[in-house]
């Protein structure tokens, strides 16, 4: 009796608004660990958007805050994903509707903008006014 693999993959698919999750149920002989392995490397292939900031459909902008501060924003609009960069940490926030500019948000954090206006509201601190650079 051989032991069984599970390969997973999860693709977040921003059109389908689900993940898909492929399978592969291997039994462990050298022939099936072979398959594994570049099974394994194909799959590796598939990952979050969210990772590749060089994707072309990612945009960068760099902002100058009130306090002296630098912060970037890293924009997928295909997932209405943005990524705040402050202080070499990153967070993800999620696209909220706005009537006018943009806005995205995790509930605790969150950045409001428009035009070259950007404002960073943290917690409880007293939100950051920012410009793009």
């Amino acid at each position: 009796m051989s032991a069984v693999g599970i390969l997973y993959c999860v693709n977040k698919a921003a059109d389908l608004g689900r993940e898909s999750v492929f399978r592969l149920t291997i039994g462990l002989n050298p022939k099936n660990i072979v398959f594994a392995v570049l099974a394994a490397c194909l799959l590796s292939a598939c990952t979050d958007t969210a990772t590749h900031a060089n994707s072309p459909d990612v945009r960068e902008v760099s902002f100058s805050c009130g306090n002296g501060e630098s912060v970037a924003v890293r924009f997928f609009p295909a997932q209405g994903v943005a990524v705040l960069v402050r202080d070499g940490q990153t967070i993800e926030l999620q696209q909220q509707p706005s009537g006018s500019g943009f806005i995205y948000s995790n509930g605790l954090n969150t950045i409001r903008g428009k035009g070259d206006n950007l404002t960073v509201e943290i917690g409880r601190m007293v939100p950051l006014q920012c410009k793009a650079r």
